[in-house]
């Protein structure tokens, strides 16, 4: 049951619900410059067995799990915290099986009272082998908090059999990079909720897609804020413009520059030519690249083996440990393609090229 107002207050067979509205900092899982726009608490007898959570309106981060006993006694369990934050923050409705909460002393403390803060932003879930649509009103854009694609609960997306629906604790690392470099900055988006795009975190469970966003008036989009994606608990951002991926930030340049200007361009931005270390790396710049031009454009990459032939090294200083590249790459063709570059022709390709041609570029550059 859910009361609205500061004051008012609704008692109903065992349980209550009050909202009040306030602000206060997100302490998990969001940006910090996302503020909550009310607080939830729920107080309930203990022999409730099932609880509901409920913000009405954004989603919410649970703050608090109390056990009120006799005289007023609380006794706090920091296991429950967790428990309950792991199904339900990040939701806009959460439903706890009290099963799952173990009480200080059943005997005395008969009251279970949990507080929970409620943030702008909208929570989509799409259950496997669907597509999920995120979709803004006329003259917004998607800003993606956060996403994943696994399961953290029973209930949610239950048409597989039980034994596929056991696994609550299933989550995919790459799934906030996937879905913000897919959607950010566009009006809708669709991703397909499928292990063939986020690859299989525990076989045998059956997963949805979730993904938490916010709509934001496109003016922001000639100037966007940082761009900031939350994983287990912790927020990574990047200058604005520039996209995260992997504990890096890139962006591309569309400008056509020889390689030489192109590193110095990079090196202005606080960074370098892109390197890229493993197939994740080199198909998010890919992606990157088809994003911002449409098309597989010619880029600039940081390979290089200008100082000695066949040394190859990449201009960040990181090691050089690349090795896929296209049939009969590098072949230093003519005796003086000294550069590295994807995409020749729109293709899967990794090429040495003569360091004077002018393409255009990707940088990279810490957090």
């Amino acid at each position: 049951m859910l009361c609205s107002g500061l004051s008012s207050t609704l008692l109903l067979g065992a349980a209550y619900f009050l909202l009040t509205s306030g602000f206060s900092r997100a302490q998990l899982s969001l940006p910090s410059n996302v503020t909550a726009i009310s607080t939830g608490r729920v107080i309930t007898f203990n022999v409730i067995s099932v609880l509901q959570l409920s913000c009405g309106s954004g989603v919410m981060i649970v703050q608090s799990v109390l056990y009120r006993c006799a005289d007023k006694e609380i006794c706090s369990r920091l296991h429950d915290l967790d428990v309950i934050k792991k199904s339900c923050d990040l939701k806009e409705v959460c439903e706890i099986n009290t099963n799952m909460v173990r009480t200080c002393d059943p005997s005395v403390c008969t009251y279970l009272d949990i507080t929970f803060n409620c943030f702008p932003a909208i929570h989509s879930v799409t259950c496997e082998g669907s597509q999920a649509k995120l979709q803004c009103g006329e003259g917004q854009v998607i800003v993606v908090y956060w996403a994943n694609y696994g399961r953290r609960d029973n209930t949610t997306c239950p048409d597989g059999n039980t034994a596929q629906l056991q696994n609550v604790t299933c989550l995919s690392p790459g799934s906030p990079e996937y879905v913000t470099n897919r959607c950010n900055w566009q009006n809708s988006c669709t991703v397909e909720a499928k292990s063939s795009v986020f690859g299989d975190p525990c076989v045998g469970t059956y997963k949805y897609l979730e993904v938490v966003y916010d709509c934001q008036e496109s003016e922001a989009t000639s100037s966007p804020p940082p761009t900031t994606v939350t994983e287990a608990g912790s927020s990574k951002t990047c200058p604005p413009g520039w996209t995260w991926f992997g504990g890096r930030c890139f962006i591309f340049n569309s400008s056509m520059k020889i390689w030489t200007d192109a590193e110095s361009s990079c090196e202005t931005l606080g960074g370098h030519l892109a390197s890229f270390h493993n197939t994740a790396e080199y198909t998010f710049i890919r992606k990157l690249i088809y994003t911002a031009a449409g098309s597989y454009t010619a880029a600039w990459v940081g390979g290089n083996d200008r100082e000695t032939e066949t040394v190859w090294m990449w201009s960040d200083g990181s090691k050089f440990n690349f090795r896929n590249w296209a049939r009969g790459q590098p072949d230093n063709y003519g005796g003086g393609e000294d550069c590295m570059m994807i995409n020749f022709r729109g293709q899967d390709h990794v090429s040495d090229a003569g360091c004077q041609r002018t393409y255009s570029f990707v940088c990279v550059r810490d957090p």
